[in-house]
């Protein structure tokens, strides 16, 4: 029975794991155009294919044409004056394959895919707001410590009286961008309709590995839940109704999000031109003047920085099933991290403080299965005398089992108590931003990519292997062959597998091998007559 429930746990736990990782959600999604690779040297903006527009005075010359670099702690952001538009974000603390900072803005777009876009029911409005050249006005462009804040205002009149105004507020040390806009003179024809503030097209951050274990779309808080749209098969926009906290784009590491001022709107998803995905807000317009000002967040999925945008935002990291476990897990995980410098050595850290924790529960676990194994010389003399009469079979079982104080089950309900920690953790080191260009030691710099050389997934086998070795065989022989499969079964599986994870098992093997071995020959043997 104990040998039977302890293969039915670690079948369990394989597929499980497999079956998340393969379809745990469905695919990312693919937009017609991958994004490019990132460079992180500007380019002109008259290198684009289209820049002017209509409503561009075609006098005008390439001088009258600027892009504008601000920097701050975190971010380093290309703005340009055609339509005022926001043309790359950079994350100085997070590079790519090619150890160029990421860009969160897709590369190589069309120029009027860039955010922020206006969108109104009138397509010349549109087309004015978004491409026209505007005026630029800024003090610096760049904050510090002692100027935390900074601001670059783009201003736009046409040819009919309107006025256009978008301001751009960044501040030193966080990833949040305020964005003031307004329109003036609107014609009455305009009133009583509605106009959009979209972020376009898609997210531009590259990763080398993209899960299809996690989701990468929009995402909407829609009253106070998490809703994630797939997009393959849509081909009109998508409105949710509601109380919206905010509307975003997400990665597996990384978010764009539109954080909504009065907490109660319409939010927007469409898919822009060819060009990957538009997320915005929709408001109606009341009279000829519109002013709204709105939060950007445009950073990793780190739970203080999200936490500082917004209350709800940093419920957009997702760890599934055990979230309520994953969160305290993974602050933990960055606790310890300040005094190793390390996650790598985090890591063993954790999982050293998981097994302490447990150590009761498994300590009364290997007890069992140490007294099920003495008991195997009667077992199986009682199921060869009663082999023909099942029920007396299983009386004399159970009579067996309450004269020694022996539980069948003693062995591995402990270990069962112990899973929904196990894919909590399995969850925090396959999807936190932390290990993400996290080196350990030799080879290994990135914890959350696979091991190039598979030594410590083949190390993690064989310390499954010696485990599978010192548990006290027992039961059909056929289902002890199938146990000494499992670490073949685990070691393929973890093969591509983060090393963050791989190092968890491996550690957490090591540990059970200590504890089994000091049960089996301190506290099991023999005592004097």
């Amino acid at each position: 029975m104990e040998k039977r429930l302890l293969l039915a746990t670690f079948l369990s736990i394989a597929i499980l794991v497999l079956f998340q990782y393969l379809y745990g959600t469905k695919r990312p999604i693919k937009y017609h155009d991958e994004p490019e690779k990132v460079s992180v040297k500007p380019q002109r903006l008259v290198e684009e294919k289209t820049i002017s527009k209509k409503e561009i005075d075609k006098k005008e010359t390439d001088k009258n044409i600027r892009e504008l670099t601000f920097e701050t702690k975190l971010i380093r952001v290309v703005l340009t004056n055609p339509g005022g538009r926001l043309k790359a974000v950079y994350l100085k603390k997070y590079t790519d394959e090619k150890n160029q900072p990421v860009n969160l803005i897709r590369a190589g777009g069309l120029v009027d895919s860039y955010p922020v876009t206006f969108r109104f029911a009138d397509t010349n409005i549109t087309d004015r707001a978004n491409n026209a050249l505007y005026e630029v006005s800024y003090q610096t462009l760049a904050t510090t410590k002692y100027q935390p804040e900074g601001v670059i205002t783009f201003k736009y009149t046409d040819p009919e009286g309107t006025k256009y105004s978008k301001s751009y507020i960044f501040n030193h040390d966080n990833y949040l961008i305020k964005v003031r806009l307004s329109i003036e003179n609107l014609s009455e024809k305009q009133r009583k309709k509605t106009y959009q503030v979209l972020w376009g097209a898609g997210l531009g951050e590259v990763e080398v590995n993209k899960s299809s274990y996690t989701h990468q779309g929009p995402v909407v808080y829609l009253d106070k839940k998490l809703i994630r749209d797939q997009m393959e098969n849509v081909s009109t926009p998508i409105r949710h109704y509601g109380q919206i906290s905010w509307v975003a784009l997400e990665s597996k590491y990384f978010v764009i999000a539109l954080i909504s001022p009065e907490n109660l709107s319409t939010a927007v998803i469409d898919k822009s031109r060819g060009q990957g995905l538009e997320v915005g807000l929709e408001y109606p317009i009341e009279d000829s003047r519109i002013e709204k000002e709105f939060r950007i967040y445009a950073g990793p999925k780190e739970t203080q920085s999200l936490n500082h945008a917004h209350s709800d935002l940093e419920k957009i990291i997702d760890f599934g099933w055990f979230s309520f476990l994953a969160i305290p897990l993974l602050q933990l995980l960055n606790y310890t991290y300040r005094f190793t410098h390390n996650y790598g050595f985090s890591i063993i850290l954790l999982t050293i403080l998981i097994k302490i924790v447990f150590y009761p529960l498994s300590h009364k676990s290997y007890k069992s299965m140490q007294k099920m194994q003495e008991l195997q010389p009667k077992i199986k003399l009682i199921q060869e005398r009663y082999k023909k009469d099942r029920e007396k079979l299983n009386q004399e079982m159970m009579a067996l089992y309450k004269q020694h104080k022996a539980n069948p089950l003693g062995g591995c309900l402990p270990m069962l108590l112990q899973i929904p920690v196990f894919f909590a953790l399995y969850r925090v080191l396959l999807d936190a931003i932390e290990l993400r260009q996290a080196p350990f030691i030799w080879w290994i710099k990135d914890l959350s990519e696979k091991d190039p050389y598979y030594f410590w997934p083949i190390f993690m086998g064989l310390t499954m292997f010696i485990q599978q070795k010192m548990t006290p065989p027992m039961g059909d022989p056929r289902q002890n062959r199938m146990m000494l499969m499992m670490p073949v079964i685990f070691t393929i599986m973890f093969l591509n597998f983060p090393v963050g994870l791989v190092i968890y098992w491996l550690v957490n093997n090591l540990l059970s091998i200590m504890q089994q071995y000091y049960i089996t020959k301190k506290v099991s043997k023999p005592r004097p007559a």
